[in-house]
This record gives structure tokens, sequence and C-alpha cells, in this order.
């Protein structure tokens, strides 16, 4: 990607959380932050200030995922808890020990059962029914593979509404296919570098992953008819900043939920968005000054800003929020 004057805005609001962000979920009308003391921070963004703290862990927050009866979040000591929300605040329901220190997140999927996904201490993903949540997996996915090394980081996705699946990579550069009706392998492909962060989108049926330990975006795609894993290396994109120096690794990789922007996050706190229909470059951020943790996106519009709204974390003890490239009401 050749270097060129981009549009650099300024976000919509700029929240000082006073402690390194880890993870975010949007939830309604608040935004949850998970940070390295150990708390929960929830935002009521109406008026932009926490109004509510849970100290779910001593070590950082890594994962949150929120409903208007629960909240599951993910310490990186390898802990994963459930949560009731109760009347005077959440209420622990089931703890969890993983035992995974690494990087990877879990994941929660809400198709015809409500399943929690989390990794473990080798490269194995523990699959929990959240319904009936208790501290045994209903299912274990295990890659075989020689060294692969821990899990990285996964992505559910499906082709339709009977199917459902999960990418997931690896330490060693795989980057595995799972179909989660049959809890089996499909197909793995492999890179030179670990593949740390992974996105999908099955309406263009491409898919893109990235690293710290490397400047570029890697494209690939899903044979539909033998759901083989596809290498499009050609429409791979180079990142560079404005004045043609390399992106400093990318930290965190998110395909926007409306199908129209990539977030790509960096290890120096720079975020570039980029066209997802054409692969190119829109626009630079630089509000922060440390390592992108996490991106996410409102699914509804947020009534202070008139529109829905995209949030960046960071390192750096903030969270941007971005109205940019949305329509607004």
């Amino acid at each position: 990607m050749k270097p060129v004057n981009m549009l650099q805005p300024d976000p919509s609001y700029h929240l000082k959380v006073q402690d390194p962000v880890h993870s975010l979920d949007f939830l309604n009308q608040q935004l949850l932050t998970g940070c390295a003391s150990g708390k929960i921070k929830i935002f009521c963004l109406s008026s932009l200030r926490s109004n509510y703290e849970l100290k779910a862990s001593s070590s950082p927050i890594v994962f949150i995922s929120s409903n208007t009866e629960s909240l599951i979040c993910q310490d990186r000591a390898g802990t994963v808890k459930v949560y009731d929300l109760e009347k005077n605040g959440y209420v622990i329901n089931t703890e969890i020990q993983t035992n995974h220190t690494g990087f990877a997140r879990s994941i929660r999927i809400r198709g015809d059962k409500d399943i929690l996904l989390t990794p473990n201490d080798s490269s194995d993903i523990n699959v929990y029914d959240v319904q009936n949540i208790s501290t045994v997996p209903i299912h274990k996915l295990s890659f075989t593979a020689e060294e692969t090394g821990q899990i990285m980081c996964m992505r559910e996705l499906n082709f339709s509404t009977e199917s459902s699946y999960l990418l997931a990579g690896y330490e060693s550069g795989h980057l595995v296919l799972w179909d989660l009706k049959e809890f089996k392998l499909v197909h793995n492909i492999k890179y030179d570098f670990p593949v740390c962060n992974v996105d999908y989108d099955s309406s263009t049926n491409r898919g893109v992953l990235s690293s710290p330990t490397i400047h570029t975006i890697h494209v690939f795609g899903i044979n539909r008819m033998n759901l083989e894993l596809q290498q499009r290396d050609a429409e791979n994109i180079e990142l560079q900043h404005n004045e043609g120096r390399k992106v400093a690794g990318v930290s965190s990789l998110k395909i926007r939920s409306d199908k129209k922007c990539l977030f790509v996050g960096s290890c120096d706190g720079v975020v570039d968005i980029v066209s997802w229909k054409s692969l190119r470059k829109l626009a630079t951020l630089r509000n922060h000054r440390s390592e992108i943790s996490d991106i996410a996106f409102s699914n509804t519009q947020i009534d202070n800003f008139k529109s829905n709204l995209s949030a960046i974390g960071s390192i750096d003890g903030s969270v941007s929020l971005w109205d940019i490239y949305y329509k607004k009401s």
C-alpha cells in the first residue's frame, strides 16, 4: 500500500479510562471496558461517565461478552467467569480455570445453542453450554499437527442459518477451520508467522489475518464446494504510515459489522481504516500513544451521537469513539 496523504480525523469523543484497556464490548447504550487492573468499567454513553465497576480479577481482562442477563469475562491468568445480572449488579455464577495465559480470547456464539469456546493451556479449544454452564466442557477441539504451539485467536463464521464454523489461528502459523455442528476439523493451511488476528466476511468470501511480527494483512478465502482454505496473496495489503514508515506490527484487526471498513490497529497506537470493498486505505487515526488492544462496533445507534459508533481501546488507558463512515440519522 503506497503512502499517500490520508484523512486524519478527530474522534467523536475520547474516554479517559485511567487504566490500560485490554477489551471492549458494547451493550445497548453502554460500553464495557476490561482493564489491566482486573476491573470491568461500564460507561454510560449518554453521560460519558463510568456508572459501574466490577472487580472481576487481579489480572487484565482480555475478553468481555455481555447481554441484558449475563456477563462473561476472561483474564490474562486464564480464568473465565460467568456472571448473572441481578437488581444490585453482577453476581458470580461459574468460574472456569482454562490455564491459558497466552493471547487468545474466548468467544461466545449465540445460535441454536448459546456456546462459549475457550482456549486452554495446550492448543485445544474447550466448548461450554452457556445455558447449562459448568466447569466441565461439552466438547473439545484438538488440533494434532506437530508443534502447533498455543492457540492465538478465534473467529466464528457461518455460510447459512444451518451452518456454524470456527476459524482458529495458532502460534505455529496454522489457520484451522472447524465445523461446530459436528465438532470436527475441516481444513487447515500454514503461514510462516504466528496467526494472531483473524476476521472473515462470508458475504464476500474474504478473510484477513495478521500478526504483531509483520506489517502485512494477508487475505484468504474458503472454497464453498469443499470448504478448503485458500491463500489469496495477490490481494495482500502492505501497510505503511503516511511518511512511508512501515506499521509497527498489527495488534488488532476487525471488519466492521456493516462490511464497509476494515480497522487495523497497530502496536504503536495507530489505526488504519481500509475500504472493505477496494482494500484501499481511507484514513489514519493517530489518537493513541500505545498499542491498540481491542476494537468494537455498536450494533445499534448510540442516541447521544445519533450514529453507530466504533470504539478503539488502547494500553494508554483510553478509548476513542468514532462515527466515521457511518450514515447519521
